[in-house]
C-alpha cells in the first residue's frame, strides 16, 4: 500500500488509532503523522522516565500546533510510501530519520495525539541508561543525514531546542562545572558551583538509595536526568569509536 504503519513489537494500539492516523493523509502534501504514545510504569519507571515522558509529550504536543514536528515516536507513526528511505544498516532512529527525510522531500509532517498507543517503559534507570545509549549512537550517526534537511521558522528553532541542545548538554555542563570550579572565588561562579553540587548529590542520593526512594515523587528524578546526560556521553564515544549498536 502507499501508506506504511510502523510499530513496536509490544505497542498496543487503543481502538480507532490506525484511522485516526490515516485520515490525514487525505491531503496530498502530508507525508509523516505521529501519533502519541503513552507507558505503563514500574513503581521505579513512574517516578523517573514517567515524568520525564510526560514532559516530552507535552513539548511534542506544543510543536505539533506549530507545526514544528521533528520526530515521531517509534512505537505509533505513518508515512507514504515515497517518504520510506533507503535506511543504513546502521540507523537505529528511524522515527527522527524518516520525518525528516519527508521534511527534506517537501512533505508535512503532522503529530495526532489523539491516535494512542500503549507501551511498557523500561522498569529501572539502569535498563533506561541502555536505551539512552543506544538512541544517543543512532542521534550522532544521523546528523550528516539530518544536516542536509532545510528547516526554518519554529522547527529550525524546535530542532536547535528540542534536539540539537539535548545532544551537546552533557558537553556543556562539563564545561559549566569546570568554569565554576575555576571561577569559584567569585560570588556569582561561586553560587552557581553550590547549586551544581547540589544537584549532582541529589542525583547520587537517588542512585544510592532508589530502591528506597521509589514512592517519594520526584526524588529519583535527578538520578535519571544525570544517568540519560551520562549515556549521551557514552553514545557520542561509541560513535567515535565506530561501535556498531544497530541492535535493539
Amino acid at each position: 500500500h502507499q501508506i506504511l504503519v510502523l510499530s513496536d513489537a509490544a505497542t498496543l494500539f487503543e481502538p480507532g488509532a490506525l484511522k485516526r492516523l490515516v485520515r490525514h493523509f487525505a491531503h496530498p502534501r502530508v507525508g509523516v503523522v505521529c501519533g502519541s504514545l503513552r507507558f505503563r510504569a514500574t513503581a521505579e519507571s513512574e517516578q523517573t522516565e514517567g515524568l520525564y515522558w510526560r514532559y516530552e509529550s507535552m513539548l511534542r504536543l506544543m510543536e505539533g500546533r506549530l507545526g514544528a514536528t521533528l520526530t515521531a515516536s517509534g512505537a505509533i507513526y505513518a508515512c507514504r510510501r515515497c517518504c520510506f528511505p533507503e535506511l543504513a544498516p546502521g540507523t537505529l532512529i528511524e522515527d527522527f530519520v524518516i520525518p525528516m527525510h519527508a521534511r527534506r522531500l517537501g512533505y508535512r509532517v503532522l503529530y495526532d495525539p489523539e491516535a494512542v498507543a500503549t507501551d511498557w517503559a523500561a522498569p529501572s534507570v539502569a535498563d533506561e541508561f541502555r536505551r539512552r545509549v543506544r538512541i544517543a549512537v543512532g542521534s550522532f550517526r544521523s546528523l550528516p543525514e539530518v544536516a542536509r534537511t532545510r528547516v526554518t521558522g519554529f522547527t529550525c528553532l524546535a530542532f536547535f531546542s528540542h534536539k540539537l541542545l539535548r545532544w551537546v548538554l552533557p558537553f556543556l555542563l562539563l564545561g559549566l562545572l569546570g568554569s565554576s570550579a575555576a571561577l569559584w572565588r567569585s560570588p556569582l561562579y561561586a553560587t552557581a558551583l553550590a547549586a551544581q553540587l547540589f544537584l549532582y548529590a541529589w542525583a547520587l542520593l537517588g542512585f544510592a538509595l532508589r530502591r528506597r526512594l521509589r514512592g517519594v515523587r520526584y526524588a529519583l528524578l535527578g538520578y535519571f536526568l544525570l544517568a540519560i546526560h551520562v549515556a549521551f556521553l557514552v553514545g557520542f564515544v561509541r560513535t567515535l569509536v565506530g561501535r556498531e549498536e544497530a541492535t535493539w
